[in-house]
């Protein structure tokens, strides 16, 4: 029997005064990985953001493994296990490759094996294990982003939130990251990724949900979706 780790349920989220989700529902059951695709101002971001209590919504329920967690804070959020890769990453630049990683582990309550998930990412980001002592600001983007996604899974996440992960790389970088996540998917990992491409994200995404104006206006299994023509947002920015 499935578990649902996240459901949003109505949400309406504002920033100021402008409007940006409306009655946005949708569902992340365990081991999944879900895309949401959308054009640039669809609201993807916002809505990652709401799940993470940057932005509480106005209306509506965020549940996290059926507990109602709607506007806790993001501390708390990632006490839940919740990590969030932001877009554009936002590492701090002027720290070694190392210490972003450990960064990530700083809400977990038990901070033992630190060395063993460190591992764990250079196994997954194999290029970082030459780079531990750099900082993280003079690295490729390429590298800045597997070094984002290293310091996410530092948290042991419950769920797994990327926002853009392929925005700006080149196409060799993009497909080993992607690769990567792919690796994380089939080893069961429960991942929101938000993508403008449902091409590439069909790739390791079960499901997928088309944003627009703030709306959910399409969702489906996302290789049927890419099969009947679907791909009206692909190609195009966030």
């Amino acid at each position: 029997m499935s578990e649902t780790v996240l459901a949003l349920e109505g949400v309406v989220t504002f920033r100021g005064r402008v409007q940006i989700l409306w009655d946005v529902s949708l569902h992340v059951e365990r081991g999944e990985t879900v895309a949401v695709v959308g054009p640039n101002g669809a609201g993807k971001t916002t809505l990652l953001g709401a799940v993470v209590g940057l932005f509480r919504p106005a209306a509506g329920r965020v549940r996290l493994q059926g507990d109602d967690v709607t506007g806790l804070s993001p501390e708390r959020m990632a006490r839940r296990r919740v990590a969030l890769v932001p877009e554009r990453r936002q590492l701090f630049g002027p720290l070694t490759v190392r210490e972003n990683l450990m960064l990530g582990a700083y809400a977990r309550d038990e901070r033992k094996d630190l060395g063993a998930e460190i591992e764990h990412v250079l196994e997954l980001f194999p290029p970082l294990r030459k780079l531990l002592r750099t900082p993280a600001g003079s690295l490729s983007g390429g590298e800045q982003q597997m070094v984002a996604i290293g310091r996410a899974l530092m948290a042991k996440p419950e769920l797994l939130l990327l926002d853009e992960p392929s925005l700006g790389l080149a196409p060799r970088v993009r497909a080993e990251n992607f690769a990567a996540l792919g690796r994380l998917a089939a080893g069961g990992a429960t991942i929101v990724l938000v993508e403008q491409n449902l091409r590439m994200a069909a790739r390791i995404c079960g499901r997928a949900y088309f944003m627009e104006r703030g709306r959910i206006v399409d969702e489906g299994l996302a290789e049927d979706l890419v099969r009947t023509g679907k791909t009206y947002f692909a190609g195009r920015t966030k």
